[in-house]
This record gives structure tokens, C-alpha cells and sequence, in this order.
């Protein structure tokens, strides 16, 4: 299973940060036995994503939010659609 010290990606909160009033901290509900359906290997790649954390079940666990890495904050954002 993914733990967080394993994933190592550069994050940032620039809209939370920016724009503090359109947004509250947020914890996910966890999901059970989530799996993942596709993963764009070649899109990682290109953006740089480190291979070492490429197993499927553990991006599951990240994608869902079950496990938070490293310098994520995860927030509510306020959307209007328009």
C-alpha cells in the first residue's frame, strides 16, 4: 500500500492560497476498494511524474484521496457554473 513519504510529486495550493474566501479545508470521505481504470502512462511521463509510484492500486488510493501525499491540502472549492 502507498504511504504518504513514498510519493514525491511537487504540489502547490495557489488557489486556496490566492483566494482563501473561495475555499474551505476539506477532508475526503474514504473510499472503499477503489481500483483504478486507466492511467495515461505516456502523459506521466511527459509531465515528469516519478515512475516508483506508477503501481495501480496505490494511485487508486491517491486519486480517490484516501491517502493525501506530501504538500497537498485538500479544500472545497466554491464553482459556479455560468
Amino acid at each position: 500500500m502507498l504511504t504518504v513519504q513514498t510519493l514525491t510529486m511537487p504540489l502547490r495550493s495557489d488557489f486556496a492560497d490566492s483566494l482563501p474566501e473561495l475555499c474551505v479545508p476539506w477532508t475526503p470521505r474514504a473510499v472503499a476498494r477503489p481500483r483504478l481504470l486507466y492511467f495515461n502512462r505516456a502523459l506521466a511521463t511527459e509531465l515528469n511524474l516519478p515512475r516508483a509510484n506508477w503501481d495501480e492500486a496505490d494511485l487508486a488510493q491517491v486519486f480517490v484521496g484516501n491517502v493525501a501525499p506530501p504538500g497537498m491540502r485538500p479544500v472545497a472549492q466554491v464553482y459556479a457554473e455560468h
